[in-house]
């Protein structure tokens, strides 16, 4: 008699085995295994405290990137013991401006022997000679090394390396937000969470004592793509493992971090004027991640869907029940894991490409990927506006952090009334509307232009939370981290844009970025409009009960007549409808 092969044995031992541990069993045991309430706060402790150094390096930038007033130096003259006024007077071709690009090309030799007062009556009568672009700078400090600028000489034509020193970090995010969505949903949480950490603790230090521009930058991107690495394996971990009646207010109070990590900056940065410092001192707490990751588990409902069963049940074996735990043959688990292994991975990647030809999934994809381009887009640019604005930095960075503060508190409420579709319509119209209040505000009402734009920091970064948790209901579980990593990734090319939208476009009229931020945010309002509402609907767990649950209801597809506007008219059209009169026949 032939003996049975190893996957009629596999299937055999399946079958044995998942006549006891069933798909319900697992969601029963996840309940109980999420229902301890001191375990879940321990996994947001864990969550929350590590992406508050998210806002710290973030936000750096606003307070050791400032320009000083600057002109073009003349070694020659400062030899000689000219003041700086006294250097611009006869040098600068507008010695009252703040930046000062160009010199005169005159004989400063002759100058200097001739003294300022002469030479000064000199350059007032003679024909102004050529001007030629800065080879030195000089400084007008308030504090010594209180910005990089000056150290890297990042004005005039090398404005650009500036920018780069913020749109480094967005680019870090672009990438980690990419790849590690991708390793998270293939390798897990956790690894991607650990990893993440890693680069937090080596990047942030290196920037505090090196003197290359190309290695800050260099870590710059590493600490952009920590950020987003400890974010979304953070996120996920959280919402995963949160019971359902829970998992909205901790994903609205998870984002706090950021904000905590702005006023917690704020008041660093004004008691150390030293950019290395500063950079040292909110580098240091990510030692204590090691921490974090020694304690932060894997998301079980991760290990199951992902064929780590046996994980899975490892990790949740202490919350089954006795008569259940009896029947989890650990061996069977393993040689089932092991087979599957070895059989699912090439049908696993014909299965994940098929999925992604389906349009339900295409569309919901895309619509995602704009809407948090927007969002971010115009998060970052009102971020980085206090230099136009013309107000003091401390106090727009400190208001900001406590306005998106109360951003994450009024959103719980939003997401529970009006849902998570209806508040980000609503937060987005309002957005819209903050930048186009900005357009028409004239320059001297300063403090009226930073309530409005502090207005619409509060809109945009309550969105931030209602697209997050909406995303992340979406999409089933073995994709989530792919759908939330691309979306990330687009965000993240919003906030690379951000700065030269700010910096560089503005050349065209200072309009530009509040009208694009404006006409984006807008048209995402739009968007919103066909997604489903989510808050009352279970997490899809598998591609299959996806598409199954879309096919069988019509409110769980991407469809116009899910939009407020659609209700509008239709409840106008019922109201406006002449009543039938029906006449019996006698």
């Amino acid at each position: 008699m032939e003996e049975p092969s190893e996957f009629e044995e596999y299937h055999e031992l399946e079958t044995d085995l998942y006549d006891y541990l069933t798909k319900e069993d697992f969601d029963e045991a996840l309940a109980k295994y999420s229902g301890r309430t001191w375990f879940v706060c321990w996994i947001f402790i864990l969550s929350f405290t590590a992406t508050i150094l998210n806002g710290f390096h973030v936000m750096s930038y606003v307070f050791y990137s400032v320009s000083p007033k600057h002109w073009c130096s003349i070694p020659v003259l400062e030899e000689a013991n000219w003041t700086p006024e006294q250097i611009q007077a006869v040098s600068s071709p507008s010695p009252d401006e703040f930046s000062n690009c160009e010199y005169y090309d005159w004989n400063y030799k002759e100058l200097r022997d001739m003294g300022y007062e002469s030479a000064l009556q000199k350059v007032k009568a003679d024909e102004k000679p050529d001007t030629i672009l800065c080879e030195q700078y000089s400084y007008e400090i308030e504090y010594k090394d209180s910005s990089f600028v000056p150290e890297w000489n990042m004005v005039c034509h090398r404005l650009v390396m500036k920018a780069t020193v913020q749109t480094a970090v967005s680019f870090g995010k672009f990438i980690g937000a990419f790849v590690f969505g991708m390793l998270a949903d293939k390798y897990g949480r956790k690894i991607t969470f650990d990893i993440s950490c890693l680069i937090y603790i080596i990047t942030g230090p290196v920037i505090a004592w090196t003197d290359s521009y190309i290695i800050m930058v260099i870590c710059r991107i590493g600490l952009g793509v920590a950020g987003i690495g400890v974010y979304q394996a953070a996120y996920s971990i959280l919402i995963e493992i949160a019971p359902p009646s829970k998992r909205s207010a901790f994903g609205v109070m998870f984002n706090m971090s950021y904000p905590i990590g702005m006023i917690l900056i704020a008041v660093i940065a004004y008691h150390i004027k030293e950019w290395r410092l500063l950079q040292l001192y909110i580098s240091l707490p990510s030692f204590i991640l090691i921490l974090h990751m020694l304690a932060m588990p894997e998301s079980p409902r991760w290990l199951y869907y992902s064929n780590h069963k046996k994980k899975a049940w490892k990790m949740m074996r202490n919350v089954v029940s006795a008569e259940k735990r009896k029947m989890i043959d650990e061996e069977r688990v393993s040689i089932i894991a092991e087979v599957q292994e070895k059989t699912s991975r090439y049908k696993q990647f014909k299965r994940n490409v098929r999925y992604f030809k389906h349009i339900e999934m295409n569309m919901r994809l895309l619509l995602c990927w704009f809407i948090w381009f927007s969002t971010s887009m115009a998060y970052y640019v009102l971020s980085i506006i206090s230099g136009h604005l013309k107000i003091n930095s401390y106090l727009y960075t400190g208001l900001s952090g406590i306005a998106e503060g109360i951003s994450y508190i009024i959103v719980i409420p939003m997401l529970q009334i009006i849902g998570r579709r209806g508040t980000s319509f609503v937060l987005l119209l309002c957005s819209a509307i903050s930048f186009s209040v900005l357009l028409v505000l004239p320059d001297m009402l300063q403090n009226i232009k930073m309530f409005v734009a502090l207005l619409g920091r509060l809109c945009v970064s309550s969105v931030f939370v209602a697209v997050i948790i909406h995303c992340s209901e979406l999409f089933p579980t073995v994709i989530r981290n792919v759908a939330i990593g691309t979306s990330s990734t687009c965000a993240h090319i919003g906030s690379t844009l951000a700065p030269y939208l700010v910096d560089y476009f503005i050349i065209y009229g200072w309009w530009v970025p509040n009208a694009v931020c404006g006409l984006t945010t807008f048209i995402s309002a739009l968007f919103t409009q066909v997604f489903p509402e989510t808050k009352h609907l279970a997490l899809y767990n598998t591609m299959d009960e996806f598409f199954s649950r879309c096919k069988a209801n019509p409110k769980e597809r991407l469809s116009l007549k899910n939009s407020i506007i659609y209700s509008l008219l239709r409840k106008l059209y019922i109201v406006r409808r002449p009543t039938p009169i029906i006449v019996q026949e006698e």
